[in-house]
This record gives C-alpha cells, sequence and structure tokens, in this order.
C-alpha cells in the first residue's frame, strides 16, 4: 500500500490506506486485540463514508495486520460509562450499529482478512462484509451469554443469514469459540488459509475484484441487500439489550471479567 491517508494514534485506532484501487483499513489496537471501542466505531464509520465518497476506491479491505488479531469483541474497559444510563446506552447502539452497518450499505465489496481471534464484535463486523477470508488457527465465537448481555438485533440478523438459525443459537447460547474449519462449516467463513496468510489472499482477492466490472459488483451487492430485506423486530431487540446492560446479570459477568473468574450469574441460580 503506497499511500497512507490516516496514521493511527492514541486518537485514531485505525491506519487509512489506498493503492491500485483498494481501500485498506487496519486495526491498531493490538495490546486490546483491538476491541472495539466509542472511539474505534465512530472511526470504523468516518472512514468507510470517506471511502465510499472516493472514486479510486473500488474494493475496501479489513485487517487486523498480516498477523492479526481481527478483533476480540467490544472493548468492556469503556462498558461502565457507555451504559452508565438508558440514554448512554442508545447513544453506544446508535453509534456502534451505524459503524456496522455502514459495511453492509457500502457501494463498494468489502472484505475481512481474519487472523487470530474474531469475537463478539469481531464477529458483528464480519458479518457485515461481503467476504471473509479466514486464517485456519482463527477462534470464532459470539459471547452475550458469557457476559449476561445482549447482541443486537441487526447483528443476530446478520449472523442468521450466514449461519442459519440453529447455527446462530449455538454461537449465541453457548459462547463458545470454533476454529476456521468449523466456522467453515457453519457458513461464516468465505476463504480458509493457512496461519499468517489471511492478509495477503485478502489483497489478492481485492486486486481481483478491482479488475472486474464497477458497475457489476456494485449492483449484485445492491440486489442481494435488497432481497434479504429488512423486517420490524429490531426495537423490542433493542429493548431487550437495555434491559440486559441494566440487569444483575451483566453486573456480574463484568465483575467475574475483571476479577478472571467464571461468572455466578443470579438468573442462573436456583
Amino acid at each position: 500500500m503506497a499511500v497512507v491517508q490516516v496514521p493511527a494514534s492514541d486518537f485514531n485506532p485505525m491506519i487509512a490506506e489506498i493503492s491500485d484501487g483498494i481501500g485498506l483499513l487496519t486495526f491498531c489496537r493490538p495490546q486490546q486485540k483491538n476491541a472495539a471501542g466509542r472511539l474505534f466505531w465512530k472511526r470504523l464509520s468516518a472512514q468507510i463514508a470517506e471511502y465510499d465518497q472516493n472514486p479510486a476506491i473500488h474494493v475496501i479491505v479489513l485487517t487486523g495486520g498480516p498477523t492479526g488479531p481481527f478483533c476480540a469483541g467490544a472493548d468492556i474497559t469503556e462498558f461502565t460509562e457507555v451504559f452508565a444510563t438508558e440514554e448512554a446506552v442508545e447513544d453506544y447502539l446508535d453509534v456502534m450499529e451505524s459503524a456496522i452497518a455502514s459495511l453492509e450499505q457500502s457501494p463498494k465489496p468489502v472484505i475481512a482478512a481474519i487472523e487470530g481471534v474474531c469475537i463478539g464484535a469481531g464477529v458483528a463486523i464480519a458479518s457485515a462484509c461481503d467476504v471473509r477470508v479466514c486464517a485456519q488457527d482463527t477462534k470464532f465465537g459470539v459471547t452475550p451469554a458469557n457476559l449476561g448481555i445482549m447482541y443486537s438485533g441487526n447483528d443476530v440478523e446478520r449472523l442468521i443469514r450466514l449461519v442459519g438459525e440453529a447455527n446462530a443459537k449455538f454461537f449465541l447460547m453457548t459462547g463458545k469459540l470454533v476454529d476456521t474449519p468449523k466456522a467453515d462449516q457453519m457458513g461464516l467463513v468465505s476463504v480458509s488459509v493457512e496461519q499468517g496468510q489471511a492478509h495477503e489472499e485478502a489483497l489478492k482477492l481485492a486486486q481481483h475484484m478491482v479488475s472486474r466490472s464497477q458497475t457489476t459488483l456494485q449492483f449484485v451487492k445492491a440486489v442481494i441487500r435488497d432481497i434479504s430485506g429488512n423486517s420490524d423486530f429490531k426495537t423490542p431487540a433493542r429493548q431487550y439489550f437495555k434491559e440486559a446492560v441494566f440487569g444483575d446479570d451483566f453486573k456480574e459477568g463484568v465483575r467475574a471479567f475483571s476479577e478472571k473468574r467464571k461468572p455466578e450469574f443470579p438468573s442462573s441460580r436456583t
């Protein structure tokens, strides 16, 4: 990648680069395993919007770098602040859902290059991408049940579209991690590659797509999005999320995570 647009910093958790028709966006919070916080979501939305408006970009690639990790989930250290009040929860959901939706709604193909871990918010991001290139050793998981929180309705919908209702229930209800071969069987993986090769393979695939008809690619994406349609379940799903955030299970889940122990959810006691 030859042109660096936006370098990473304490105030920008990702690097944006453009070269040969490809807009590359590299998540750069390695110490946090690229956990997604409020600033991350805002930056993601802004950068995708910028890429959408740039006629020099035909394909977008998201990556955690050549060795990963892709994204270990939402940044739990922010939960006390972003879930302090109902208004704060609404604001956080708006920011997060807008960022993830920007990937799905972008007129340009979006490829996720996934190495290391792809958990929670990472799966939500990956599910909104058009193609997922995954290293064999990647671990996938959707872990709200481990914290006593709820996945957003939009994220549940995308997950069901990819892996089906039965597999979505497995992910959401067990919180278990699966490797790339299993995730491939479930429908979450588009391309499986050797460890350390996802970044390079995603760029090769992007270069191939840049050489295809951009009119066709954009029309295909729009038609598939329209066929998938929308439903009216998202309003109650958001209410479930808020009820979970202010519930005793979530408080215990966060405490247990901080104390590095197994949670003892009040709702699980007999």
